[in-house]
This record gives structure tokens, sequence and C-alpha cells, in this order.
């Protein structure tokens, strides 16, 4: 017959009844094998090379991962606020453009309609085109009228307000002399809440006619 093993140990080869070559003799396994289930298992895994590890993890894998966890935490953090400072210094660029363009238009528009009772841009003290030429009134129209704008930089710190100065980060300060609109805006500095530098300001000029 050779040798041949029993199924519990070579499931592909050695399933019962065994019998010989000629078919003459058969052979039946009758003992008794009381952990016959864990052997079997215990052989297929050997067999497979597989032997099952079930330990998690150590607490240097987790500390590694954890590290790397941090790292792109990081990493990510910096550039989130690279992105949303150049949204914020585009967003006060923009602000910039819309107060000169906005201006310009409006008192534009008192000279060709030429009706000097006209309301002043969107004036909520009732001024009129024919005020236009008075600094001071002029200059309240202009604040009045773009009190909805809204400071990318600051939620306390007003977009637009009276000044000659150099305004804040995100402010624009409208001053008014002599029937000459300055418009200045600063869209970025280094320290919130402080006047900013000549580099970070941008100023227009509107001539009232």
């Amino acid at each position: 017959m050779g040798n041949n093993r029993l199924a519990v140990i070579d499931k592909e080869k050695g399933n019962q009844p065994m019998k010989s070559a000629n078919g003459r003799y058969v052979i039946v396994f009758n003992g008794c094998i009381y952990n016959f289930l864990e052997i079997k298992d215990y052989l297929l895994k050997k067999k497979d090379g597989k032997m099952k590890n079930n330990k998690g993890f150590t607490l240097i894998e987790l500390l590694v991962v954890v590290a790397i966890i941090g790292i792109l935490a990081a990493v990510g953090t910096v550039a989130y606020q690279g992105y949303t400072s150049g949204a914020k210094k585009s967003a006060s660029k923009s602000n910039q453009a819309a107060v000169v363009k906005y201006v310009a238009s409006e008192l534009q528009k008192c000279v060709v309609n030429g009706d000097d009772n006209a309301k002043l841009m969107a004036s909520t003290s009732g001024a009129t085109c024919g005020q236009r030429t008075t600094d001071a009134t002029l200059r309240t129209a202009i604040i009045e009228s773009l009190a909805d704008f809204k400071n990318p930089h600051s939620t306390s710190d007003p977009a637009v307000v009276s000044g000659t100065g150099n305004p804040k980060k995100g402010q624009t300060f409208v001053g008014v002399a002599s029937q000459v609109v300055t418009i200045k805006t600063c869209f970025t500095d280094g320290s919130s809440g402080s006047p900013c530098t000549g580099t970070n300001i941008i100023t227009g000029t509107i001539n009232v006619e």
C-alpha cells in the first residue's frame, strides 16, 4: 500500500478509506482523536505556511502612526492658513476696486443727470447731488452708502471708514479734501489691529466735478 496519511494530516491524499493499488485491501481508521478539529486546523495553517498572528499593534507601531498623523495635520494647517491669508488679501483688494468704482460712478451719475436735488449715492442722511462739492457731506454719504461692506480680516473693525492716515488690516479709509476723494485700503500686514505700512496699502483718488 505504501505510506499514506490519515485525512486529518493530508487533506488531499489521505481521505479514507485507504485502498491498496490493486484494490484488494481496504483500511479504515477506527480510532478516536478527541482534539481532531484543533489538530486539523493547526496542520492546515502550518501547511500553508501562514500561521496566523492574532497580536494587535505594538506601542511603537501606534506611536509611529500618531507621529505621522501629527505631521500630516501640521502640514495641512500651514497650507490652509496660507490659503485663507491669500483669500483675505484678494478680498481686500477687491473691496478697494469696488469702492473706487462705485464712488466714481455715482459722482458721474450726478453730473450726467444734472439734477442737484437727486439723492447722493445711497446716503441715509438725505445728502443730494448738489452737496457733492461739500467735502464733509460727500465723505459721510460715501461711508453711509458702503456700510454693508465686510472687512475680510476682522469682524470687529468696519470695512469702510472715514480717515486720512493709514488704515488697519482689511480697512478702507475714505478722505475728502478740496473736492478730491482719496480711498486707501490695507490688504495685509503683520499685526492685526495696527495701522498698515505703506507697502501694504492701495490708494486711489477721484476728482469731484
